[in-house]
């Protein structure tokens, strides 16, 4: 009877076995369906904390281009109003001088005509003695003394007042010199007053200038970058390249790793796109030429001395020592939290003191290698101490905090330590170029900005077990290898647009763009490329970027029309301009990782 009763219970106990594994399904499905959302909700944040951000530094330019006209302005009224005090001033002076000069001349006449009344005044005094002999005269000749008497006390009663109007005459020559003299002081003051406000005004507008001189250059360079290294960024249109300077702005990242390393949330899992989505990974940051910092540290943590980092990244040069004792140099421009520097400053104990270039937290022997590379390149930039060189990283980043910062102890301790010690090449100092991480690989000067140097050649930077230094095995860089953008994950029908953008020939590189920022649509690519006769890209399976030592050397679309193969460098530049959001390939060396 039991055993009965339990074999009717048993479908029911099944049943609810059942539905416990549905509901379960049903959470972990719902839970799944919540990450999601969130993931998609912080991506949605982050696209708009990004246009936020691009639209502050496009404010912040227009700002910055108003208040520079401003004070150009007023410099220009400043100087005009300088000019005026100037003129009046030297007026001024040539009035005075022509009044002492006249002063002069009439203190010289009074002192001729005081020496004339004397001599008459001794010679009437002479003739008023009445000597015995004149009682013997007679009446005419009596009347001839007397006459001459009156005649020469008149003349010198009209000296007297001649003598007395002039000196009144000198008296108000030297009152009138004495007010211009105080005249003058007074203008030397007004004019030493304008040159001081001309100064100033001068000094803001060089750091007006200059923050918008920085923000530009650093974008261009980023731009030119996007752009493509073999591509001319005048051949684009300007709407292409205010596209590619709001993805570099957007990018806001600094050539070198800076004095203290960048938090990098980068996409780790291409899963985490999501399934069926695509995603452009980029191998190093930015133009990845002469040392690699986060490469230097690798080789550092291996166990290699600065000197061996150095003859690893610069070819063909001797290290050499050179006195540096006495020597000084100008830092001049706005440093890179926009104070204006400009000062000259001991080489060795201030300037190389506040470098700013790498952190002080890292290896001593990777800032040996660091302190020497920038000490190598400010000496050439300079011609040694002869021209001033800027605080920021369009030359190399001064923070004069750093001088006598405790934290930087290691630092100080590089710089020291290695005191006069350069790179030459053929006997001169080498443009010592440096930049945060190269992905694996440096790139020849030749090959990034066309002028062969024999010191800046490519060169595989990897271990024996072709482990790259900068990556996660070593200096483990956030740039090695990351996806650049606020909208990484592209659908599949995104990803066959871009690659069918990318076949369109260069006398179409003007439509490059979105149709959202005036380019082609998808329907006019494809028409035009049958227009071209160009079998379009129409349903793809797979795609397959072949990564080489340097660079991404080929890529291979499989679709539904078979194998096809498209040119690297002009599909990261339909890419860079035609991508959604921020996206964007940063170096020539990327890979497409799909999930």
């Amino acid at each position: 009877m039991k055993s009965s009763d339990a074999q009717k219970r048993l479908p029911a106990i099944f049943l609810v076995i059942v539905l416990l594994f549905q509901i379960c399904g049903f959470y972990v499905q719902a839970d799944e369906l919540t990450d999601t959302e969130k993931q998609l909700e912080e991506k949605k944040n982050n696209y708009t904390n990004q246009q936020s951000e691009l639209e502050k530094k496009k404010a912040e330019e227009g700002t910055l281009a108003q208040q520079y006209e401003a004070i150009r302005g007023q410099l220009g009224g400043l100087q005009i109003e300088y000019d005026r005090k100037v003129a009046e001033l030297t007026a001024k002076e040539e009035a005075l001088n022509r009044l002492i000069a006249e002063a002069e001349e009439k203190e010289t006449l009074l002192e001729e005509r005081q020496e004339l009344i004397g001599l008459r005044i001794r010679s009437l005094y002479k003739k008023t003695q009445n000597p015995p002999i004149i009682s013997f005269l007679s009446d005419n000749e009596l009347a001839s003394v007397a006459e001459d008497y009156t005649y020469r006390t008149k003349t010198l009663e009209e000296d007297r007042r001649n003598a007395i109007a002039l000196g009144i005459e000198i008296d108000a020559l030297l009152i009138e010199k004495q007010n211009n003299e105080q005249l003058k002081v007074s203008l030397e003051q007004e004019k030493a007053n304008l040159i001081a406000s001309i100064k100033q005004t001068q000094q803001n507008m060089i750091y007006t200038n200059s923050q918008l001189s920085n923000n530009k250059s650093t974008q261009n360079q980023l731009v030119q970058q996007l752009a493509g290294l073999q591509n001319e960024i005048s051949s684009l249109t300007q709407k292409q390249q205010e596209i590619l300077a709001a993805k570099a702005a957007a990018a806001a990242a600094k050539n070198t790793v800076g004095n203290s390393e960048q938090a990098w949330t980068p996409i780790t899992e291409a899963a985490l796109c999501g399934s069926g989505f695509y995603s452009l990974w980029t191998y190093g940051y930015p133009h990845r030429v002469g040392m690699n910092q986060y490469g230097a540290y690798g080789r550092a943590l291996a166990g290699q001395t600065y000197s061996q980092i150095l003859s690893a990244y610069y070819a063909n040069t001797t290290l050499e020592k050179v006195n540096t004792d006495a020597l000084q140099i100008r830092v001049e421009g706005n440093d890179e939290q926009g104070r204006y520097v400009n000062e000259v400053m001991s080489f060795e104990d201030k300037y190389l003191l506040g470098m700013a270039e790498m952190p002080s937290s890292w290896s001593l022997e990777a800032q040996k290698a660091q302190a020497v590379a920038a000490r190598t390149y400010a000496l050439q930039y300079t011609q040694d101490g002869n021209k001033p060189i800027c605080p920021n990283q369009n030359c190399q980043v001064y923070n004069m905090d750093k001088v006598t910062n405790p934290a930087a102890a290691l630092w100080h301790q590089a710089v020291k330590e290695t005191k006069g010690m350069v790179l030459k090449s053929g006997g001169t100092y080498i443009s010592a170029w440096y930049a945060s991480t190269a992905g694996g690989a440096t790139l020849s000067s030749e090959e990034v900005w066309g002028g062969y140097r024999a010191y800046a050649l490519s060169m595989a930077d990897v271990d024996g077990a072709g482990k790259a230094y900068d990556g996660p095995d070593h200096g483990n860089s956030p740039w090695f290898h990351k996806a650049w953008g606020d909208k990484a994950c592209l659908t599949k029908a995104e990803m066959t647009d871009l690659l069918n953008a990318a076949l369109l020939p260069d006398s179409y590189k003007e439509h490059l763009s979105s149709a959202a920022n005036g380019g082609y649509t998808p329907e006019e690519v494809l028409t035009t490329l049958v227009s071209e006769g160009i079998a379009p890209i129409t349903d793809i399976t797979t795609v397959t970027a072949t990564v080489g030592i340097k660079n991404t050397t080929a890529l291979t679309v499989m679709s539904a029309e078979g194998s096809r193969s498209l040119d690297p460098a002009h599909f990261k530049l339909a890419y860079n301009l035609r991508s959604p959001g921020t996206n964007a390939i940063w170096t020539t060396k990327y890979d497409i990782q799909t999930s």
